[in-house]
């Protein structure tokens, strides 16, 4: 024979044995309760398990019923041996589910957790990560810290929350190891021409610095995140604290029209919206209106609108395109991108003028020192 130790998924509290005696006897409770000495409200809660059976009640149900008094409080054991059992069980289900939908292959693979050889990160690893206690904890804090982020993400694809907590997270982490002078809205405002004419500049090892620079100037800490599996977003704005802004792109698009409008776009959220707002693909109302307004704010930097409407002229071969985008100065790219945007040509024509980069480049820039 094996012996097994029971342990039920359910839980009984002992005023449910209460309830059986009185059925048994055809006892009412408003009966029960004038027997018992105590208000019709009190044995409601003791019955239901909200109160916790002591010695007395115990004794006074043996005076009731006859069972003895020990047997009462075996009973009220086991129900508070079961309750703590049931709620361990279900924080564990809980901390497992929250641990299965993190990008945690992603993170490890981009180094953001660095679990022991051959093992797989597990829940105290991702609390340090978020700098968190517990799963309640992070939700406290991410569901907070998610209102105050600015996304631009694909509208091809879903996003899971955890993944976007995760890229938020690596961002807040770098953003606030940055070095950056106090936030300055109008020094920030005129960097933006000197940004401008880094979308020439072709390869991201040479134009990061250079922006990652300005911005620092200005109060503005940017940071290049890859985004993990299940994180569709482009680009994030936010400030970690009020002297100290955010942009963190992901280079998801891998052009150059896509980064630099991106970059332009959270430029836009800075400097026109408050700073408690959210911001996701398919969201309406406010949201739409404001992503409007970046869209517009990062349009008219990089094509000012004396220059929009030479778009429609421009001849479509490289040279007309590449003669406008010096002559305005900003990269070709961008010419093409908001050509695109705007109908002038379809979103299949043109692509192999635009400048793309490759995420070699882009870990070489993110290792570097």
């Amino acid at each position: 024979m094996t012996t097994h130790k029971f342990q039920p998924n359910w839980t009984s509290p002992p005023g449910d044995s209460i309830l059986d005696i009185l059925r048994y006897k055809s006892i009412s409770l408003e009966e029960f309760s004038q027997k018992f000495g105590e208000t019709q409200s009190a044995i409601d809660a003791l019955v239901h398990g909200r109160t916790e059976l002591t010695i007395k009640h115990a004794k006074k149900l043996e005076s009731l019923f006859g069972s003895p008094y020990t047997f009462w409080l075996a009973r009220e054991e086991q129900y508070r041996n079961d309750l703590r059992r049931s709620k361990d069980e279900e924080k564990r289900s809980l901390n497992m589910q929250w641990l299965s939908e993190l990008p945690l292959k992603d993170m490890v693979r981009f180094g953001w957790l660095r679990p022991k050889v051959n093992a797989k990160p597990n829940l105290t690893e991702c609390y340090e990560f978020f700098n968190v206690t517990s799963v309640d904890e992070w939700r406290d804090s991410f569901n907070h810290q998610l209102g105050l982020a600015s996304f631009r993400t694909s509208n091809s694809f879903a996003h899971k929350p955890l993944s976007v907590a995760a890229w938020l997270r690596k961002a807040e982490i770098d953003g606030t190891a940055a070095k950056c002078a106090d936030w300055n809205a109008e020094k920030f405002q005129a960097s933006l021409n000197e940004i401008r004419k880094l979308t020439r500049i072709k390869s991201p090892l040479e134009f990061l610095p250079i922006l990652k620079n300005i911005c620092a100037d200005a109060g503005v800490a940017v940071t290049v995140v890859r985004a993990p599996t299940g994180c569709r977003a482009s680009g994030a704005a936010r400030f970690i604290t009020p002297n100290k802004a955010l942009i963190v792109l992901s280079f998801r698009h891998l052009t150059d029209d896509h980064f630099w409008f991106t970059f332009f776009h959270e430029a836009g959220h800075l400097l026109l919206h408050k700073r408690a707002t959210v911001f996701i693909d398919g969201l309406e109302d406010n949201a739409s209106i404001l992503e409007d307004e970046a869209n517009a704010f990062a349009q008219d930097v990089l094509i000012p609108e004396n220059n929009i409407s030479r778009l429609t002229s421009i001849e479509l071969n490289t040279m007309g395109i590449a003669r406008f985008a010096k002559d305005i100065g900003v990269s070709p790219g961008i010419v093409i991108g908001q050509m695109q945007n705007s109908g002038r040509i379809s979103h299949d024509r043109l692509n192999g003028y635009k400048n793309r980069y490759t995420w070699a480049e882009i870990d070489e820039y993110l290792s570097s020192p």
